[in-house]
């Protein structure tokens, strides 16, 4: 199953509601960026959405104190209320985002949580997602969950999870095929945590502070993902972004192709036997890192047909050793981050 994990979902209640796509998992942090009850609950009442993943704390130094305890029995408790509430949706409950508990630490979470679920006589998955702590084997009430590139665990269910790792700058085909077993499958982008750029640096004090707020086309855009990307060629020195980063003016979220060549000639074309042609992508300058800046009027996604595209410069189809470059504008290609 896909899900998205909407981690800053706290802010944006409405665009969740609205956007979700239907049949696909969801997750949140449930204080980071204030209270997600309201939201998970608004979720829940659609009906869209089968599983839900909670993560009650998040430490930025990944560092569990013995009061986080208190906190993560007072969320729980409101996650079994909920649970009775929504028999039919699945919740998993994480006691900690990215843990490296030692051995005592996660024996005292996972135990206190056991019991408080018992009582309460609801089923709930449990979330061991893991930073440097260690896998949890052979407990069928513990679900593992990794996030990035983080090795899996070698036997057992898990979840995984972009968290940290934008999925449309990422080699996604290649890490849907690594972690193809992963029970729920989460993208995610940085706009789901409030953020226009990656190298925006924003301290904890001034998270929640943040304006910002992602949009439909965010979540269109990692639904596409869940498809094949297909076989590209796109070579090294070019660089395929299907969504460039949020500036909040006319370059926003659109289809963005980084080539060393400068033209005013540049055209998106289907990779099709009449090589139709499609739109002229607007160069904007300066160039960046040697490579000019090429820009469509829509996000790459919404150009995803039967058929993936190609480029004309100066009326040329562009090819590499040979061959007519061809690639999926809804993925990253070329270079990776």
């Amino acid at each position: 199953m896909y899900g998205i994990d909407y981690l800053a979902g706290a802010t944006y209640k409405d665009l969740v509601v609205k956007s979700h796509p239907k049949g696909w998992g969801a997750g949140f942090f449930l204080n980071t960026f204030g209270n997600a009850w309201p939201v998970v609950k608004a979720l829940a009442e659609t009906g869209n959405c089968p599983v839900i993943r909670v993560h009650a704390i998040w430490d930025d130094l990944h560092q569990y104190r013995v009061g986080h305890l208190d906190l993560i029995k007072k969320e729980l408790k409101k996650c079994c209320n909920i649970a009775k509430k929504f028999p039919s949706i699945k919740f998993e409950f994480s006691p900690f985002c990215e843990n490296n508990f030692t051995s005592l630490q996660s024996d005292e979470v996972f135990s206190t949580c056991k019991k408080i679920i018992k009582k309460q006589e609801v089923k709930i998955k449990l979330v061991n997602c893991i930073w440097q702590g260690k896998f949890i084997l052979n407990d069928p009430d513990i679900i593992n969950e990794v996030h990035g590139t983080h090795i899996k665990p070698k036997k057992g269910a898990y979840n995984y999870s972009f968290d940290g790792l934008d999925a449309y700058n990422a080699d996604t085909q290649t890490i849907k095929n690594n972690y193809t077993d992963a029970n729920i499958f989460f993208f995610w982008t940085i706009s789901l945590n409030l953020k226009k750029k990656a190298n925006e640096k924003i301290s904890v004090a001034d998270r929640i502070k943040r304006n910002y707020r992602p949009k439909t086309v965010h979540i269109e855009a990692l639904e596409a993902l869940a498809k094949d990307k297909g076989s590209d060629n796109v070579p090294k020195n070019w660089i395929v972004k299907p969504m460039s980063e949020d500036c909040e003016d006319m370059k926003s979220n659109k289809l963005l192709l980084l080539i060393p060549k400068k033209s005013s000639n540049v055209k998106l074309i289907r990779n099709n036997s009449k090589n139709a042609e499609i739109e002229t992508l607007k160069r904007f300058d300066p160039p960046v890192d040697d490579k000019y800046r090429y820009y469509a009027q829509k996000a790459g996604y919404e150009y995803v047909k039967k058929n993936a595209c190609k480029v004309s410069i100066d009326g040329k189809i562009q090819t590499s050793n040979g061959i007519e470059i061809v690639f999926n504008p809804a993925f990253r290609g070329g270079s990776y981050k």
